[in-house]
């Protein structure tokens, strides 16, 4: 069986939009505490119909409770953010209403140090004839804002959230997306010492999205520290260094954020191995240089008579800092004819500044053609799954991440 020549890649080279370091100068010394916890559980009383008038009538909270915390700790230290991630149902969001001081734990300890302000949902609910600037009006006031600091923070809101004339409408006249846009201008409108963040950076369209990010980024350069609960395990990546995974009401695994999102996909030994898969032997890191035609070797083994497409995706991941997926290739095919074959991933003049990144890699066996079943996933190497192929590039330093190779001219001088 003569194997295929060549898989030749013709995605250009993308990159996201990049996030600044963590740590400044100015930044408070990492390691000491901003916020704790040790200890905490939290159980809630269920109640009948004659369990409620017990309570109203005497205060008795006897009854079957529900445990939603159990023995929970941990630690923020100062400068940093760190993620929790867990299925609904895991003690999440109740976790960051006992940190912020919502409820209060039937066990167990919380620390705070210094200013504490949670981002959790828009509380204008019962209020809808409010104007937006009435809205942000009150919430300054009740985060303690002076009298004198109202009008530049109001003007600053407007400003942040895109209201514009809608700033002066009522609340039941604007979008879900545009209460949400002034919700998380107000409540960040002023600096804290430590944020408590729930699900709220999906806030708005992408551009706003990035904004809020961008306006996080810069609060956590400032020494800021906070918490940030999520189903969303890329803005994991994107702001935490550490990360810790909850289920059934505790903590069941901590540590590095790209440890913990591996863990919380939980996607090993998934795919249909036995249709095709990439043969053991198979390099487990690659060495390439910047702007040089790149060629990855590999080879596959399939098991049945099916056609078999590749993927391929090139990330830069550095927890805490940025998660981009910089080259991308999809439905290349690879072969239709049982037995081993050796695919060469060609990538010309490699678009990549010097430096360690990871190579993803997906089998698909692809129904022929006027069938009705979908692809199916084969095999994987990817960081989620915890087998990633490692390349490192070498070349002259870039002050990028990409290298796209472009050429000038100059025509004369302007006018």
């Amino acid at each position: 069986m003569s194997p295929i020549d060549s898989i030749q890649a013709t995605v250009p080279a993308t990159a996201g939009d990049r996030l600044p370091a963590c740590a400044t100068a100015g930044a408070p010394p990492r390691g000491i505490a901003a916020l704790s916890c040790a200890g905490v559980s939290l159980t809630f009383p269920v109640f009948d119909e004659g369990g409620a008038w017990r309570l109203v009538l005497r205060g008795d909270l006897a009854g079957r409770r529900v445990q939603v915390l159990d023995d929970v700790a941990l630690s923020v230290p100062k400068g940093d953010f760190v993620g929790i991630l867990g299925y609904n149902g895991a003690g999440k969001s109740t976790l960051l209403r006992v940190l912020a001081g919502v409820y209060h734990s039937t066990l167990g300890t919380v620390h705070r140090h210094g200013r504490v302000t949670g981002l959790f949902e828009p509380g204008w609910a019962g209020k809808p004839f409010l104007t937006a600037r009435e809205y942000a009006k009150r919430s300054l006031q009740l985060q303690g804002v002076p009298r004198a600091r109202l009008t530049e923070l109001l003007d600053e809101i407007r400003e942040f959230s895109e209201l514009s004339a809608d700033f002066e409408r009522p609340l039941y006249m604007l979008s879900s997306g545009m209460v949400a846009r002034l919700y998380f201008a107000a409540a960040t409108a002023q600096p804290y010492d430590v944020y408590l963040i729930d699900e709220f950076l999906t806030v708005g369209d992408e551009h706003f999205q990035n904004k809020c990010w961008r306006w996080m980024r810069e609060r956590l350069s400032q020494g800021a520290s906070g918490v940030l609960v999520t189903h969303d395990w890329t803005k994991i990546l994107r702001l935490c260094e550490e990360a810790h995974l909850m289920a059934g009401g505790r903590i069941t695994e901590s540590g590095p954020s790209e440890e913990i999102v591996r863990a919380y996909l939980n996607q090993a030994g998934e795919g249909r191995t036995e249709v095709a898969a990439f043969c053991p032997d198979n390099p487990a890191s690659y060495a390439a240089r910047c702007r040089e035609d790149t060629e990855f070797c590999f080879d596959v083994q399939l098991g049945e008579a099916v056609p078999v497409v590749l993927g391929y995706s090139v990330e830069l991941l550095r927890a805490g800092a940025a998660w981009e997926i910089l080259l991308m290739g999809e439905e290349l095919p690879v072969a239709d004819a049982i037995g081993r074959h050796v695919v060469r991933l060609r990538i010309p003049r490699l678009p990549l500044a010097p430096g360690r990144y990871y190579l993803n890699l997906f089998l698909k066996a692809r129904p022929r053609e006027g069938a009705r079943e979908r692809s199916v996933v084969c095999d994987v190497r990817s960081w989620t799954h915890g087998n990633a192929l490692t390349l490192t590039v070498e070349g002259p330093v870039c002050p990028s991440v990409t290298a796209v190779p472009l050429s000038w001219i100059r025509e004369g001088a302007l006018p």
